[in-house]
């Protein structure tokens, strides 16, 4: 096994590419079937009881997706530092992230004393 910069060997490092495209396919999937549930909300003819069922279950989807498109672009930008060259290191100090952090976090930015640090700011 070679090792590769960032303390990442080839192995690992495609490990954590698969879990970034597999993740990220799940969310266009999703947000795929949330459209198709938006516009099936939108095209229901509803009394005034509905209308407010409805708004809030479209707030709700709206919530979700606004969630999810951010975690998108986390995933979009992990796998441009993985093209880069640039993946695993901690956006802050430039030390890299743990191995374990990534793989139950694979977008992540920081290291998870980084990520403690920041939150007590």
């Amino acid at each position: 096994m070679s090792t590769v910069s960032h303390g990442l060997d080839a192995t690992q490092r495609d490990a954590l590419k698969s879990k970034l495209l597999s993740a990220r396919a799940d969310l266009v999937a999703r947000r795929a079937e949330q459209l198709r549930a938006r516009l099936e909300l939108v095209s229901e003819v509803e009394d005034e009881g509905d209308s407010s069922l409805r708004a809030n279950t479209e707030d709700e989807l709206v919530t979700r997706v606004e969630s999810e498109h951010a975690q998108l672009t986390e995933i979009d930008r992990a796998l441009e530092k993985l093209q880069a060259g640039t993946y695993g290191l901690d956006e802050e100090t430039g030390e890299p992230i743990e191995y374990e952090r990534l793989l139950a976090l694979p977008w992540t930015r920081y290291s998870v004393e980084t990520q403690e640090a920041l939150e007590r700011r």
